[in-house]
């Protein structure tokens, strides 16, 4: 295609010379033009050429064309990081011909290979600047649904998270769209049902992706060729979705349009849902006991950063001691920190696994709170903490064995039970469900017969900055 369009070659020559300009690939002599003016001169000449392609009746089916606006916006993207030319190119120019060719449109090797490429651009925009695309409608939606777009062989494919892209993109556009209705009225709460029932199935969407992968691999599955892309894309949705970009931009407009409380808290909602997806909950039946193609599973890798409320109940023959709070764990600062009510006190431990004794114990720092609110009492030493580190590969390197899959109370369904012993002495148990998620844990501690038992519930996964 290149030898017979001379404005496609025009494009792919700017796009060239200019990064080769920028890496100092190539050196100008007095007599011969720059690689700059050579860009500069190739772009012009594309553009003027595209110009008077566009008069042309059956441009809609010239993939020099279509390709040619990809070249000049990657162009203008290298020259202006705003990213305001590539955007007009993408938006004005691509997505036009496109609409205008329509989605029952024949496609060459060559189209389709491009309409791959602009999927994964147009939806990342989409999502990025929370505009409408071409690709969330109905027809377009069905052309990507064949092959070569998808495949239900391909477990970790891209184009199945570049379909969840599409549809978080929509919902934005439609929340915000009905933020206008939901301030000027008081009776907003069935849409604001509606909102949240789309949101929560968007995100369980995206979980049992993940979920799926991750059990795929876990069975020593080959990723496909895009398998890095497809994961990076897909946990870069965990980090964005409903999240950063949607409770700033929500702040603005709360700001403008004084949207009612209920509304602002089904936005905050988004940013950290308890709702937990099934996929969560869902175990092959390998996983099953007396089935009969069980295999013992290889201990799963762990989402280590979190935060979470918990309930605790230790006793042994001397006490009985039940208390519930909030529980952060942050491997990266090797911290742990517990925040805890219980009968007649509050407290605060912050457990610090950087500074261990050589007999396992942990720094604690505790601040606790009695009959006296505003003199708080703390106390620094080591102890035998009541709440572990759970690193990525907490249960791996403790070379943890699959209990069964049990009933946790706070869960609405099974989860897998992994014992360890941990420090070679004490024997715990470690609730995981299938997304990686520790949902509680149980161990005896021999030295003075003591049991303890704990239940997470309405954990959050993200990163913790103590």
């Amino acid at each position: 295609m290149l030898q017979s369009s001379t404005i496609l070659s025009s494009a792919v020559i700017a796009v060239g010379s200019l990064e080769a300009m920028r890496h100092g690939c190539c050196r100008a002599y007095p007599k011969l033009e720059s690689p700059h003016y050579v860009a500069f001169k190739a772009y012009s000449n594309s553009i003027s050429a595209l110009h008077t392609a566009l008069l042309d009746p059956d441009v809609t089916q010239r993939d020099d064309v279509i390709w040619v606006t990809f070249f000049l916006g990657l162009f203008e993207l290298m020259v202006d990081p705003t990213g305001e030319g590539w955007t007009k190119h993408m938006l004005s120019g691509t997505c036009k011909l496109l609409q205008l060719a329509g989605p029952q449109q024949k496609m060459s090797f060559s189209r389709k290979i491009f309409f791959q490429l602009f999927r994964v651009l147009e939806s990342s925009r989409a999502v990025l600047y929370g505009d409408s695309t071409i690709l969330s409608h109905p027809d377009w939606l069905a052309l990507q649904q064949t092959r070569p777009f998808t495949s239900a062989d391909d477990w970790d494919s891209l184009g199945s998270i570049l379909s969840l892209m599409i549809q978080i993109s929509k919902f934005n556009l439609e929340f915000f769209g009905y933020a206008e209705s939901m301030a000027k009225t008081d009776n907003s709460g069935s849409l604001i049902d509606h909102l949240g029932t789309q949101g929560v199935e968007i995100q369980d969407s995206l979980y049992q992706w993940l979920c799926k992968a991750k059990a795929q691999l876990d069975r020593g599955a080959v990723p496909s060729s895009g398998s890095h892309q497809a994961f990076a894309y897909g946990h870069a949705l965990l980090i964005f979705q409903f999240n950063s970009q949607l409770i700033e931009r929500y702040k603005y407009r709360w700001s403008t349009m004084k949207l009612t409380t209920k509304a602002i808290l089904l936005a905050a909602s988004f940013g950290q849902i308890s709702a937990k997806p099934t996929a969560c909950y869902s175990f092959p039946s390998s996983m099953v006991d007396f089935s009969s193609n069980f295999e013992q599973p290889p201990p799963p890798s762990l989402n280590p950063e979190f935060r979470t409320a918990f309930v605790q109940h230790k006793w042994n023959l001397n006490l009985s001691h039940i208390m519930s709070g909030y529980m952060y764990a942050s491997p990266s600062q090797n911290l742990v920190r517990v925040d805890e009510t219980y009968d007649g006190g509050l407290a605060r431990s912050i457990f610090n696994y950087a500074n261990v004794s050589n007999e396992g114990l942990v720094e604690n720092i505790l601040t606790s709170f009695t009959d006296n609110l505003t003199n708080p009492t703390v106390w620094t030493g080591y102890v035998e903490s009541n709440y572990p580190l759970f690193t990525d590969d907490f249960l791996v390197k403790n070379e943890a064995v699959f209990g069964g899959l049990v009933k946790r109370d706070f869960l609405e369904g099974q989860v897998a039970s992994w014992a360890i012993m941990y420090d070679n002495s004490i024997p715990v148990t470690v609730y995981v469900d299938a997304c990686g998620v520790v949902v509680g844990y149980d161990y005896f501690s021999p030295g003075l017969r003591t049991r303890v038992t704990t239940d997470f519930f309405d954990t959050v996964v993200s990163p913790i900055k103590l």
